[in-house]
């Protein structure tokens, strides 16, 4: 038998092969026919259909995902108007490039028939949700316009489960959106208002993480989440963590804009990078909240509930130069010490009722300051306490375990 070449085409590939000498006919039918097979089902895996968003087609498309609006242009071009989402399946790319002004495109549910890739072009888009929570699980990229959250409330959520990369920056504008993947984004993601809900290690991209006043973060994700990118933050004003499970913001470092009271309602939230600035920080609700960076900030560090953990004395910020009083505030909360340091002499405590002190077992807290208001404050834990300030508080202070 003699050899030769041979080639079998697809639409999107060639295969070309080699008959040798001892191949006889019906094995070469036989490995034709595998090819054929082969290039069947690659051709088929290969194939995708664009689909471009026009909305209404008019103005600034904005309209609704679904399966039944014609507010699409395909296939693969966008000359055919006033098509619907494909209601079967297959590889599709859902593009929104339209030009114009800021669109809105709403989310009713989870999408029918996830799209491959969305890909979001030249112009400022926002996903929305009305009625129902919002699902989407398709990987998104989007370029120096980035993108805009705006679910309906904290009931109707968004959940975005695909990875999230572009250059732009992600926006929180109401409601809960929810970020599950393990996102590349490098434009930073800022929470203008409403809530996001940080449940990937990497859900927040790698830039900085901008918080507003009155906004919540959490994780909802069913286990502690420790930040992998230790985003750089600022913190704007007073923020909440809901606290479902515990959440670790990584050692980024922070900036402060304002003098924030940060409530953590449950379980504990921590930040172990540097947070600096010109202003003090409130710890308020029942929850735990952990600061391990060796901070710089400058105002006054009050406690009126829950617990706030410290391991070294730069915790709490910058050390008065002068002996200040209440430069430490404890108005009915705990402050925990994790282990063995001596707390700054200048930093005057001021007490209230209901306030505490929870030394570790097997540390020792030695502090030289003052002690000053009317407030009785109860000794935690089994750890050392060694005071040696000329103490003013009228109080007094109730040993529960301590010493």
């Amino acid at each position: 038998m003699n050899k030769f070449f041979f080639t079998i085409k697809s639409s999107s590939k060639d295969f070309t092969g080699y008959s040798g000498k001892s191949v006889n006919k019906y094995f070469f039918k036989s490995y034709a026919l595998l090819i054929m097979c082969m290039a069947f089902f690659v051709d088929k895996g290969l194939s995708q259909t664009n689909y471009y968003w026009n909305g209404s087609n008019v103005g600034a498309f904005s309209n609704t995902w679904n399966n039944s609006g014609t507010f699409w242009s395909s296939p693969s071009s966008q000359a055919t108007l006033n098509a619907v989402w494909p209601s079967a399946s297959g590889t599709y790319i859902a593009n929104f490039n339209s030009a114009g002004t800021a669109s809105t495109v709403t989310i009713p549910g989870t999408i029918a028939f996830v799209p491959s890739q969305i890909n979001i072009g030249t112009n400022k888009y926002t996903f929305a949700t009305s009625g129902a929570s919002g699902v989407i699980n398709a990987p998104i990229a989007f370029g120096a316009f980035g993108l805009t959250l705006a679910p309906q409330n904290n009931t109707n959520t968004l959940t975005l489960g695909g990875i999230i990369s572009g250059t732009g920056i992600l926006t929180n504008t109401v409601g809960t959106s929810i970020l599950s993947a393990a996102n590349t984004f490098s434009g930073g993601t800022t929470l203008a208002s409403g809530q996001i809900n940080i449940n990937n290690a990497a859900a927040l991209g790698t830039g900085r993480f901008t918080i507003a006043n009155g906004t919540t973060i959490n994780n909802s994700s069913g286990g502690v989440i420790i930040n992998s990118n230790n985003n750089l933050q600022t913190w704007n004003g007073n923020y909440t963590f809901t606290g479902t499970h515990s959440l670790d913001l990584g050692t980024g470092a922070v900036t402060l804009g304002a003098s924030p009271t940060i409530t953590t309602t449950a379980n504990t939230l921590t930040v172990g990078g540097i947070i600096g600035g010109a202003f003090g920080l409130t710890k308020a609700g029942a929850g735990t909240l952990v600061l391990g960076g060796n901070n710089t900030y400058t105002g006054v560090t009050t406690i009126n509930a829950g617990t706030l953990n410290i391991g070294a004395d730069l915790n709490i910020g910058a050390a008065p130069a002068v002996a200040t009083a209440g430069s430490i505030t404890l108005a009915g909360g705990t402050l925990g010490t994790t282990s063995t340091f001596t707390m700054n002499a200048n930093r005057g405590i001021a007490l209230s009722s209901g306030s505490s002190l929870n030394i570790a077992t097997g540390t020792t807290l030695t502090y030289g300051g003052v002690i000053a208001g009317s407030g009785l404050m109860t000794l935690l834990g089994t750890g050392t306490l060694t005071l040696s300030g000329a103490n003013t508080n009228t109080g007094g202070i109730t040993l529960s375990a301590a010493t």
